[in-house]
């Protein structure tokens, strides 16, 4: 799964809504000697999710997923079939690889899977902060980011308004809410320094904070 740089790949992580739903990505290969092999599983996937665990959101854009679910099918004859199904995160985390007897069974495991994860808000703060600084250091980008409280401040030398706003106009923030997050800070700890209030979707001024600061 893609990890963006730096501060795009804030645009996966910072959601618009509080109770968005964890969005998932599909993906399949199908290997074997019968006309059923080679049609495309995630389809079948795809409607077991629906059924089953409506609780998750299916996309078709693996750089909005926050997980994505892979799976191996093989179909040899009349008898033999077997599927392997893939989990991880939006960093590439694999949280757990299995066989499983029929797709629709799996994607039970994999939906309970991924519930769990999703609600772990210690282990998001986790995934996020190792993440991003993981990215930071893999594409030589000098930054890091940080959780304190309620807040999470991103430091990076790309830091700007442009940016900012690049962050703010995506549509997909659910991760950062999950962990609880209420505000993102976003600075080059020099001439750029931003601060978003995640609970009032909007960006907070000096003077507004200097305002909710005094009425303490």
């Amino acid at each position: 799964m893609k990890v963006w740089v730096g501060i795009g790949l804030f645009a996966t992580l910072i959601a618009a809504h509080a109770q968005e739903s964890p969005k998932v990505y599909l993906s399949s290969t199908s290997t074997g000697n019968t006309w059923a092999a080679f049609r495309d599983q995630s389809h079948e996937m795809a409607k077991d999710f629906a059924r089953d665990c409506p609780d998750m959101q299916i996309t078709t854009n693996p750089q909005s997923a926050e997980y994505e679910v892979r799976l191996n099918h093989i179909e040899v004859g009349l008898f033999v079939r077997d599927n392997q199904l893939s989990v991880m995160d939006m960093f590439g985390n694999v949280l757990s690889t299995k066989e499983t007897g029929s797709i629709k069974n799996g994607v039970k495991r994999v939906c309970a899977l991924i519930l769990a994860d999703a609600a772990d808000q210690a282990g998001v703060r986790r995934k996020l902060v190792n993440g991003l600084n993981g990215s930071f250091q893999k594409n030589g980008v000098l930054g890091y980011a940080e959780i304190s409280g309620d807040r999470i401040t991103v430091h990076s030398e790309r830091a700007s308004l442009m940016r900012l706003h690049m962050v703010l106009a995506s549509g997909e923030f659910s991760m950062v809410r999950r962990a609880g997050i209420t505000m993102f800070i976003y600075t080059n700890d020099a001439n750029q320094n931003f601060v978003y209030d995640v609970k009032a979707d909007q960006i907070v001024s000096p003077a507004t904070q200097q305002a909710a600061q005094a009425s303490k």
